[in-house]
C-alpha cells in the first residue's frame, strides 16, 4: 500500500497513486535503485532494466507515467517512447539523458511524443513535482471521462424511455378504442328488439370475447414494458460544485464548441445537494447553448461566465453570455418542449425543458434571469442541504 504523498504536497490519495503506477526504465541498476528509494514512498514505482522489459510490463498492467533513460543498450529510450506512443498513446512519456543537446530534445518530441525532457542529474524535487502533477491530470481526465460516460448513458436511457412512453401511450389509446368497440357491439347484441340469428350472435360474442382477451394480454405487456423502462432514479448527494463545473466545461470543449472563452467564478469549497449526473447535464446544456449562440453569430471574442453565489440554504449558479440575447417572442415559452432561445440555434429545443425537469427533481429551479442585446443569464438555484419535501 502506498502511503499519502507528503513530500510533494500530499494532494494525491493512495487510491489515485495506486491506479497510476510510475514505470522507470534504465539499464543501470544504480539509477533504478536511486529512483526507487527516492519515490517509492510517494508513488507506486515499477522499474525495468530495458525497453523490452518495459513493454512486457506495460502489456501486463496499466501504467500511469513512463520515465526512461535515453542511452541504453539495445532499445534506446527514444525508441521506447516511440513504441509506447504507438501502442499505449495515452501514457505520458518523460525522457532522461545525460546528453542534453537540443537535437535530442527535438527528436524526442517529434518521434516519441515526449511531453517532458530531463537532463541528468535530475532534481528530485522537480521530477517528483512533475510526476505528481501529471498523475493529478490523469486522475482528472479519468474522472471527466467517467462522468461524461455516465451523462451519455443517462441521456440514452432517457431517450429510450421517452420513445417507449410514446409507444405505450399509443398502445393504450388503441386498447381504449378496442374496448369501446367491444362495449358497443355488446350493447347492440343486448338490444331486445333486434333479431339476430343464433349462430351469428354466438359468432359475434366469441369474436368480442377474443378481442377482450387480446386487449388484456396487450395491457399486461404494456405494464411489464413500462416497468422495464424506468430510468435511473434521481439520487441527490453532496457534490463539489467547482469540480462538476470544470468537468462540464471540459465536456463542452470535447464536443467541438471552442469559440468562446469560459470564465468560472466559484470557490473550491462550495458544495450543493444534487444528483451529480443531473447537475452535469444541466450545466453542459446551459454552457453548450451559450457557446453555440456565440459561435452562430460569429462572436470570436465572446465570453461565457459561470458565477456562483452561496446563501444560507441555497446556491445560485448564473451562466451568462454576451451574445445577442433571447428573442422577445420566445421568452415566455422558452422552457417548453421544442423551443430554442435563438432562431439560428442548431439545437433541437429540448435542452431547457429537460433542464427545468432536472432542476426541479433535485429540489431546485432554473429561470431566464436577464436577457438583452448585450447578453443572457440563466439562473440555476440548488439547495445546499437535503430537503425532505423533495
Amino acid at each position: 500500500m502506498v502511503t499519502m504523498n507528503k513530500r510533494f504536497g500530499g494532494t494525491l490519495s493512495p487510491s489515485v497513486v495506486e491506479a497510476n503506477p510510475v514505470l522507470f526504465v534504465d539499464d543501470e541498476l544504480g539509477n533504478r535503485v536511486v529512483f526507487s528509494q527516492a519515490f517509492r514512498g510517494c508513488f507506486a514505482v515499477l522499474c525495468a532494466g530495458s525497453g523490452e522489459e518495459a513493454l512486457q510490463i506495460m502489456a501486463r498492467q496499466r501504467i500511469g507515467v513512463l520515465i526512461t533513460d535515453h542511452r541504453m543498450e539495445g532499445m534506446s529510450g527514444l525508441d521506447l517512447c516511440e513504441e509506447v506512443r504507438d501502442r499505449f498513446p495515452t501514457v505520458p512519456r518523460f525522457l532522461v539523458t545525460g546528453f542534453s543537446d537540443r537535437d535530442t530534445a527535438i527528436e524526442a518530441i517529434n518521434r516519441g511524443g515526449v511531453s517532458r525532457y530531463f537532463a541528468k542529474p535530475w532534481n528530485l524535487t522537480e521530477l517528483g513535482a512533475v510526476i505528481e502533477s501529471t498523475i493529478r491530470q490523469l486522475d482528472l481526465r479519468s474522472q471527466l471521462g467517467a462522468l461524461e460516460q455516465a451523462v451519455l448513458d443517462r441521456e440514452r436511457e432517457l431517450s429510450r424511455a421517452a420513445i417507449h412512453t410514446e409507444v405505450l401511450h399509443d398502445v393504450a389509446s388503441i386498447n381504449t378504442a378496442v374496448i369501446g368497440c367491444c362495449s358497443g357491439l355488446e350493447s347492440i347484441l343486448g338490444h331486445s328488439g333486434l333479431s339476430i340469428p343464433p349462430e351469428i350472435r354466438h359468432g359475434l360474442q366469441t369474436e368480442i370475447a377474443e378481442l377482450r382477451t387480446a386487449v388484456d394480454i396487450i395491457a399486461a405487456l404494456h405494464a411489464r414494458t413500462r416497468s422495464q423502462t424506468q430510468v435511473a432514479e434521481c439520487m441527490p448527494d453532496r457534490v463539489n460544485l467547482l469540480g462538476v463545473i470544470t468537468a462540464a466545461v471540459g465536456m463542452v470543449r470535447a464536443r467541438g464548441l471552442h469559440g468562446a472563452r469560459v470564465k468560472i467564478d466559484c470557490s473550491e469549497e462550495v458544495s450543493v445537494f444534487a444528483d451529480r449526473i443531473d447537475l452535469s447535464r444541466i450545466l453542459v446544456n446551459l454552457l453548450s447553448n451559450a457557446v453555440e449562440v456565440l459561435d452562430t453569430v460569429d462572436r470570436e471574442d465572446g465570453h461565457v461566465r459561470v458565477c456562483v453565489n452561496v446563501y444560507v440554504n441555497s446556491v445560485i449558479i448564473d451562466v451568462s453570455d454576451d451574445g445577442p440575447g433571447v428573442e422577445p417572442s420566445l421568452r415566455e415559452i422558452l422552457f417548453e418542449r421544442l423551443q430554442t432561445g435563438h432562431a439560428a440555434a442548431r439545437g433541437r429545443g429540448l435542452g431547457l425543458y429537460v433542464c427545468r425537469q432536472l432542476a426541479e427533481a433535485n429540489g431546485g429551479s432554473i429561470e431566464l434571469n436577464t436577457t438583452s442585446a448585450e447578453g443572457t443569464t440563466f439562473r440555476l438555484t440548488l439547495p445546499t442541504t437535503h430537503r425532505t419535501d423533495h
